[in-house]
């Protein structure tokens, strides 16, 4: 995480995003009302009526750690830009990271992924550049540059950092290690 041209475009990124709602970099940032200002509905799978029991049975059961959530582009001149599906049986802050990373990846303008079939399975497409930009970028908005550095200035662990900003401790070491600005443990 070397290049500083790409730490900084991230970090911009991760305010880009909190404009959408008027943030500052210190204020919590609270990832469904940035949905809801993006035109974009979030639901858990079992909000889903659609969805068939053996379905979320897999979803939430077989597979819960198979998969954490996913993005449907809806057509144009539709109310919604997007729904993002998430796994509701993955802690607070798992779910807070993962609909933040959907909802970069709609603000950077990715193309999404497809489901392509391989020997008769139907497996997903993506492209691991947009993935890692989309969580960088979803990443540096939960827990912004300039949170970490005010946090070691007043002498926070990154237990009381991930606490107020409903991250989890991975993340804040994750962020720690992009911006290099290191907490208490």
């Amino acid at each position: 995480m070397g290049n500083p041209h790409y730490k900084k475009w991230v970090e911009t990124q991760g305010y880009y995003l909190r404009r959408h709602l008027g943030l500052s970099a210190y204020d919590k940032l609270d990832h469904l009302a940035l949905a809801q200002a993006m035109k974009v509905k979030v639901l858990s799978v079992i909000e889903v009526p659609a969805f068939p029991q053996t379905v979320v049975h897999q979803l939430l059961y077989n597979d819960r750690d198979g998969w954490s959530a996913g993005c449907l582009r809806l057509p144009d001149g539709h109310e919604l830009r997007a729904l993002i599906l998430y796994n509701p049986t993955h802690a607070l802050t798992r779910q807070r990271s993962t609909i933040m990373e959907e909802l970069s990846h709609l603000y950077l303008k990715h193309k999404g992924s497809k489901i392509v079939s391989s020997d008769g399975c139907g497996l997903r497409s993506y492209k691991k550049s947009e993935e890692s930009q989309a969580y960088f970028v979803g990443a540096a908005a939960l827990l912004p540059a300039d949170v970490l550095k005010k946090a070691r200035t007043e002498k926070l662990s990154r237990y009381q950092v991930a606490n107020h900003c409903t991250v989890s401790q991975d993340l804040v070491i994750f962020r720690e290690n992009v911006t290099g600005i290191k907490l208490l443990q």
